[in-house]
């Protein structure tokens, strides 16, 4: 939202020299206020290729690694993809692209909350399998507004935003599940496990949002198609590796 005001009033420039400031402020606030709270007397030296080995022939941890990946690269990919469809079709300002960004916050937090009052009821795979399944429904229901609807009217507009909406709130009952149970089995080496298992994912993120960067073609349905074929295969990964083992 700051950045839409920024770009729109200023120019792009403004919103890197915002983040230059921002970026100093949290440092220098970190700094100054964070103590430090490791022991470097217990430091251990850690062999990291064992860690590896243990990580890679884990195939929950493969798993949940594909599956974080690619909901992250799907949240990298929409704000990659959304300015072309949002500015250029439905010719919105940058400030009011932006306030978009208000919708998706409270969807995702929406999707987490209501994670959180299903995990004492039912497993969290299958939660993650429920958000997943919304994810797919959201992207669908694009798809179909895309095919039906008038381009660039309003009520277009208003269904694209709802199927967004229902697809982040999806992600949102799916990601933080995958996070925390990602690792259980590797509490001895955490610290090492979790940087090499986030620079794992982080690599996927990167492919996907790649793969949204390759598909664009400028029309409106070339995002919801790529992330229901997402949707499709974490669906399988869910279903094959997670609740089959249940």
């Amino acid at each position: 939202m700051i950045g839409g005001g920024l770009g729109q009033f200023w120019s792009f420039r403004a919103i890197f020299l915002f983040l230059v400031l921002l970026s100093l402020a949290i440092w220098v606030y970190a700094f100054v206020a964070l103590p430090e709270t490791y022991d470097i007397s217990e430091r251990q030296s850690v062999n990291l290729w064992p860690i590896v080995k243990r990580l890679v022939g884990n195939v929950k941890v493969l798993t949940y690694g594909c599956l974080i990946g690619a909901i992250n690269g799907v949240i990298f990919s929409y704000y990659a993809e959304a300015p072309f469809i949002f500015i250029e079709t439905f010719d919105l300002s940058p400030l009011a692209f932006g306030l978009i960004g208000i919708l998706v916050a409270s969807a995702s937090v929406i999707g987490a909350q209501m994670s959180k009052r299903l995990i004492g009821q039912i497993q969290a795979e299958r939660i993650i399998l429920w958000g997943i399944g919304a994810f797919i429904v959201g992207s669908g229901w694009q798809l179909l507004i895309n095919r039906f609807l008038p381009t660039g009217s309003g009520l277009h507009l208003v269904c694209i935003l709802s199927g967004i909406f229902v697809m982040l709130i999806g992600l949102g009952m799916a990601l933080p599940n995958c996070l925390s149970l990602a690792l259980v089995d590797f509490q001895d080496v955490i610290g090492s496990a979790s940087a090499l298992f986030s620079l794992g994912y982080y690599f996927l993120v990167s492919l996907f949002t790649y793969g949204m960067s390759f598909f664009h073609n400028g029309s409106l349905g070339a995002m919801p198609l790529y992330f229901l074929v997402i949707g499709s295969l974490m669906w399988w990964l869910t279903r094959k590796f997670l609740i089959s083992s249940k």
